[in-house]
């Protein structure tokens, strides 16, 4: 055999982290407009709660720029109807006494674990999916659930995707959903929306687990992950005085210092647009939120260039080539 073998070097992959957040999730549009105006692609992508609806339906093969036409024409009846009533509600903290006295009530069965089932905000990711599963996508995606039951975490992704490399113990991965599953599963703010039954487990919002799921994009192959956190930074403006707002202020001051654990030894670069300030409700600042995403994702390029050229990753204009 005669010749000279020729090795060609692997395109270093870049990963896309987008954390949980409510409504402020729309500044993950903005991030991700920035990055491909500069011509930097995620190679792949990952999301949880806010995040896993953008990553899903980028992944899809919408753009930002039909993601940012998506989310402004948005009503709050297209996410989510509130299905409560006094009776409902009065039988719903009798079950909670019942559960916590041990004491057996037949006629409390049923009695929904939220106040929202979600049915909405899943066929509206469906729709704009277009029904896709996770074999259909572009590019690989991760979608972060937990079950809340066992306290595993989840993750939605394809069967060619599950990484070979070791993660986390207490990790089941699900790679026969809809991207919609997903989505809605991983949006699920436990005592807010109904758990949702996926393949026998209750899951819930992945934020209880990954509030900004960077580590599951190095096991699947990642060698540079750019993370979006949209957490508890500082302050409210306003005070937080209803239950939606208080349940996910909380969350976030509790996930604080483990995100910042978890996002030290798994993003390269943490994104953090400074929107703690909108609330959970405002959908009239959607379009503020997207900006303010854009501005974050500006402020980071220097560094996501540094780690890139590091990497010899070549960005610019990369959209024309590829």
């Amino acid at each position: 055999m005669s010749g000279k073998l020729t090795f060609i070097r692997r395109k270093p992959a870049i990963g896309l982290a987008l954390g949980a957040g409510g409504l402020r999730g729309a500044a993950h549009i903005g991030v991700l407009q920035v990055l491909l105006e500069e011509g930097i692609q995620p190679d792949m992508i990952s999301g949880t709660s806010a995040g896993s609806i953008v990553a899903g339906l980028y992944a899809s093969g919408l753009d930002p720029d039909e993601l940012e036409k998506l989310v402004r024409g948005i009503r709050p009846e297209e996410l989510f109807t509130i299905r409560i009533s006094p009776r409902l509600l009065g039988k719903m903290i009798l079950k909670i006494i019942c559960d916590w006295l041990h004491l057996e009530c037949p006629k409390l069965k049923g009695v929904p674990a939220g106040i929202i089932d979600g049915r909405e905000l899943e066929a509206l990711i469906r729709k704009a999916s277009g029904g896709k599963g996770f074999g259909d996508l572009r590019i690989p995606c991760a979608i972060i659930a937990t079950d809340i039951n066992s306290g595993e975490t989840i993750i939605f992704t394809g069967p060619r995707w599950i990484p070979d490399r070791e993660v986390r113990p207490g990790t089941v991965f699900i790679t026969d959903q809809p991207v919609s599953v997903a989505a809605r599963a991983s949006s699920g703010i436990p005592g807010i929306f109904t758990p949702l039954e996926v393949k026998g487990r209750s899951l819930v919002d992945g934020g209880v687990k990954d509030y900004v799921p960077a580590g599951i994009l190095k096991s699947m192959g990642a060698d540079a992950v750019i993370a979006v956190d949209l957490g508890y930074a500082g302050k409210r403006r306003e005070p937080v005085d209803n239950i939606l707002e208080i349940v996910m202020q909380a969350s976030d001051i509790m996930g604080r210092e483990l995100t910042n654990v978890k996002l030290s030894g798994s993003a390269d670069v943490i994104i953090k647009p400074r929107i703690y300030d909108v609330g959970l409700l405002d959908f009239d600042r959607i379009p503020e939120c997207i900006e303010r995403g854009r501005e974050a994702a500006r402020a980071s390029l220097p560094e996501i260039r540094r780690i890139l050229d590091s990497l010899g990753r070549e960005y610019r204009d990369s959209r024309a080539r590829e």
